[in-house]
């Protein structure tokens, strides 16, 4: 039988470091890739996971160079998982920015955290062996909170998931941008303040395009998005109510227990796709 394979995405840092580091300790039998933009990101976070613990080695974990916002990385990362291991178990799509300006901005935000998440499932699923893979797709509860406060015409867009499409929210990514800069824009969007600028808008994005995607490639493919909380690590400031390895056993939790394929979870429990922001939060 040969070893599973696992892929994390974003994983130098914050959950996606801490997700790797669970999954090098719970499955020391499998090779866990730890997504990184560089070999020598990838080795330094290894190499600080192995300073962390005298008692574990952590030497199933190898890097794995993807830039998921840049289509011929992803095709390069595909290209080095097939050749070396022949498949891919399971792929957990972590990688994600708020963005800030010094990250790219708006732009740069949905270019990672939308089509970015998307087209990396697209292209390894050649690669996912049928009927027994997993795709796990990072999102947040301020996805759903961002639908929640759309106006109803463009909340029934995210809700209808499957007649989204990743051309329609290319158009809304733009839309959402004209809007932002006060520009005239096709629909009204919440202000950006409620939305934590456009990272909500991105997130709503992509667990409606996850919801249809997973509807389309169920039973061969599980697929299941995952709220983390809201986390100490650099994506929100170093601020959060919980630590990064919570989030990161909230990520893990559909490798290790039955999901619901398409479905929404935070801390094992189903959540709604649409929801009204808490006051004070």
């Amino acid at each position: 039988m040969s070893k599973q394979v696992i892929l994390v995405t974003g994983a130098t840092r914050g959950i996606g470091f801490e997700a790797v580091r669970l999954l090098s300790e719970r499955l020391p039998e499998a090779t866990v890739l730890l997504g990184c933009r560089s070999i020598e990101s990838g080795e330094n976070a290894i190499v600080k996971l192995q300073q962390s613990s005298s008692s574990f080695p952590y030497s199933n974990i190898t890097p794995l160079v993807i830039d998921v916002s840049n289509l011929t990385s992803i095709q390069e990362a595909i290209e080095t998982v097939k050749n070396t291991y022949g498949s891919l178990d399971a792929l957990v799509n972590n990688a994600a920015i708020v963005g800030r300006l010094s990250e790219g901005g708006a732009e740069q935000a949905f270019r990672t955290n939308v089509f970015g998440v998307y087209n990396t499932m697209e292209a390894f699923l050649p690669i996912l062996p049928v009927g027994k893979s997993k795709v796990i797709v990072v999102a947040s509860t301020a996805g759903s909170w961002a639908c929640h406060a759309m106006e109803p015409n463009l909340q029934s867009i995210f809700l209808n998931f499957e007649t989204i499409s990743s051309q329609k929210l290319s158009q809304l990514s733009q839309d959402w941008i004209k809007s932002s800069l006060n520009e005239p824009s096709e629909y009204k969007w919440p202000n950006p303040a409620s939305t934590f600028g456009s990272y909500g808008i991105t997130k709503a994005m992509i667990m409606s395009l996850t919801r249809k995607w997973a509807k389309e490639h169920s039973p061969n493919v599980h697929t299941v998005i995952i709220c983390p909380g809201h986390c100490v690590t650099d994506l929100s400031d170093n601020t959060g109510l919980r630590a990064a390895a919570q989030g990161a056993e909230a990520v893990l939790f559909p490798i290790f227990n039955p999901t619901e394929n398409g479905e929404f979870y935070y801390e094992g429990q189903p959540r709604d796709f649409c929801l009204p922001r808490p006051a004070g939060r």
